[in-house]
């Protein structure tokens, strides 16, 4: 299994825990979030601040949880589905009530893998203090969209290519597609979650749903594989348990 760990050296390693226990708790809370808003209980243009959705105890991100950060919809056209805004990015007074920052889902929707795209982020910049984005990668992409695209390639094409490289290789931005490709993978066979599928399967799957996959170079693919074949690995081990 190139790029993989076996399930027997896994069991000696026994990593990911962080990632996995994170991952567990932000999915729920993107999931309730997401049931809110699929009620039709949130308005658009409203702020609203997350820890409102959800009566849950977490373990993990119990920090996020009491950080303040918000949410809130607005009905205009990007790109992007959504954005975590940061506080240095603030211009208008009502932002400054989410000292911790904000996650804004455009085009009026709220879509379950975005908002846990935007957690991860939420949750990354609020344990490493904003320090999050400061790698080199990160610092050469926000370099990259200050220089015009004629001294750069000269070519629209080329320039979108080479940023989508930087973007995507950004350390933030593959821990956040991560958690929120897992999120869009049924993992199990059956409703009831007691047989796991293929390991093969979901990799596949993963893999197909990864947004930008085709950018990252050998070495995030395999560090995206072992990460991934590890997780697998946590929800076989909870299986078991179940049984």
């Amino acid at each position: 299994m190139n790029n993989f760990i076996s399930y027997s050296n896994y069991k000696k390693q026994y990593v990911l825990n962080e990632t996995y226990e994170s991952y567990v708790e932000l999915k729920l809370l993107a999931q309730d979030i997401y049931n809110v808003y699929q009620k039709g209980k949130l308005n658009k243009n409203v702020f609203y601040k997350i820890k409102t959705f959800t009566n849950r105890k977490y373990n993990v991100i119990n920090d996020l949880i009491k950080a303040d950060i918000g949410i809130i919809i607005v009905d205009v056209k990007k790109s992007a589905l959504g954005a975590f805004v940061e506080p240095i990015y603030y211009t208008i007074k009502e932002e400054y009530k989410y000292p911790n920052g904000y996650i804004i889902c455009y085009q009026g929707k709220m879509h379950f893998d975005t908002i846990l795209h935007e957690l991860q982020h939420a949750y990354d910049a609020l344990r490493s203090r904003g320090k999050y984005v400061n790698t080199k990668m990160a610092h050469k992409q926000i370099k990259f969209l200050d220089t015009p695209v004629s001294s750069n390639l000269g070519n629209v094409d080329d320039h979108i290519k080479s940023y989508k490289k930087l973007y995507y290789r950004t350390p933030h931005e593959k821990s956040a597609i991560f958690v929120g490709t897992l999120g869009q993978i049924n993992f199990f066979e059956d409703e009831k979650e007691m047989m796991l599928k293929d390991f093969r399967t979901v990799y596949e799957e993963f893999k197909e749903k990864y947004k930008g996959y085709e950018y990252l170079t050998p070495k995030d693919k395999k560090i995206l594989a072992r990460k991934f074949s590890q997780y697998y690995y946590k929800l076989k081990e909870r299986n078991i348990a179940d049984e």
